[in-house]
């Protein structure tokens, strides 16, 4: 009995330890783009039976990456995207909210906020943090953050799209301030 006892107890690991590689980016430890899409349809399934509410997804997009990567190194830039991830667990995570690194330098959350000020308060209280954790760096980090709220009805694609071209409008918008 204990000889089959430790033979599932050790497969039980190697399932949670595959499944841990399958859903997790490697570098941050948040959840990855292939988690991604498998949770949010999940999530969405769940927001039509009202078992669990999302309002909002908030798309966000780390500003001159790229900058830091070819001034202070790719192991820099690597250091950079471990900091924003923190971030966004320390803002995000304690609120119950889904955060998953979407790709390059994109996160995605997922959040139940009730209104657009509670939506702006999540970004500038990120941004806050972000900035905060600039200090000594020899650079600023900082997010061009989108949000769409849910409508009624609406599907994960029709709230991404909305969600992509806000982030893309903030984006527009911080290019224009710049010149």
């Amino acid at each position: 009995i204990i000889g089959t006892l430790m033979d599932v107890s050790e497969e039980i690991e190697k399932r949670k330890r595959i499944e841990h590689e399958r859903d997790y980016d490697l570098l941050t430890n948040r959840y990855n783009r292939r988690a991604f899409e498998r949770i949010a349809q999940d999530l969405f399934d769940r927001q039509k039976s009202k078992l669990e509410p999302i309002s909002a997804m908030l798309m966000m997009d780390m500003d001159n990456l790229k900058f830091i990567n070819d001034t202070y190194g790719h192991m820099e830039g690597d250091n950079a995207l471990m900091i924003v991830s923190m971030v966004l667990k320390l803002v995000c995570g304690p609120r119950g909210h889904f955060i998953s690194r979407y790709g390059g330098d994109e996160f995605v959350v997922f959040a139940n906020l009730p209104d657009d000020d509670a939506a702006n308060e999540l970004c500038a209280a990120i941004e806050e943090k972000l900035e905060k954790r600039s200090i000594g760096l020899p650079y600023a980090l900082k997010m061009s953050i989108g949000y769409a709220r849910l409508r009624k009805g609406e599907t994960e694609e029709s709230l991404g799209r909305r969600a992509d071209e806000s982030l893309y409008e903030i984006k527009k918008r911080k290019k224009v301030d710049r010149v």
